[in-house]
């Protein structure tokens, strides 16, 4: 009886964790917010958790990520409804444009980013990299910018560039969040 009380604690903390994060949560992350060490207790705590919300909750849903990633989100039906009762969107419309831009012409330089987007985009450039959406390298004298694994993660996106052009393309929720 007491280790089914410890494991409800322990799956309460994981839940608390993907409620409060935002963003999709590696294992060991979710040992932390359980205070255990074994991400493979983790894992299957957090498939509990998966179960119980995905079966009781209609909005809400948790989702299994490649690498074991496991984020809490609103189900993309939603999502417009949602939208009318935020207060402040992820990015304004003009940094998020700009994030388009570089998702669908990946790997690009920051010249032809401000030919298309005007000066201003070495601000948006700036807020993307702080947020961790997309990361540069240099090539002789401009950068090269590309998504990082956490835009991916933050959007429900594959990695793999081909894969996911065709997901914005073809998904209109996925669309409507981004």
């Amino acid at each position: 009886m007491k280790n089914k009380n410890n494991d409800e604690i322990l799956r309460s903390r994981i839940e608390a964790a993907l409620y409060a994060s935002g963003r999709p949560l590696r294992p060991n992350e979710l040992a932390k917010a359980a205070g255990i060490k074994s991400n493979s207790k983790a894992i299957r705590l957090t498939k509990l958790v998966e179960e119980d919300i995905n079966k009781h909750l209609h909005a809400v849903q948790v989702v299994r990520l490649i690498g074991d990633k496991f984020v809490m989100q609103l189900k993309p039906k939603y999502g417009n409804i949602a939208k009318k009762f935020t207060l402040k969107p992820l990015l304004p419309s003009s940094i998020l444009k700009t994030l388009s831009y570089i998702v669908y012409f990946q790997p690009i330089n920051s010249s032809n980013i401000a030919n298309q987007r005007g000066s201003q985009s070495y601000k948006h450039l700036k807020v993307l990299q702080q947020m961790g959406f997309i990361s540069s390298e240099t090539s002789g004298r401009n950068k090269l910018y590309k998504t990082t694994h956490l835009f991916s993660d933050t959007f429900g996106l594959s990695e793999e560039l081909k894969t996911m052009k065709q997901q914005l393309t073809r998904d209109k929720n996925i669309k409507s969040n981004f």
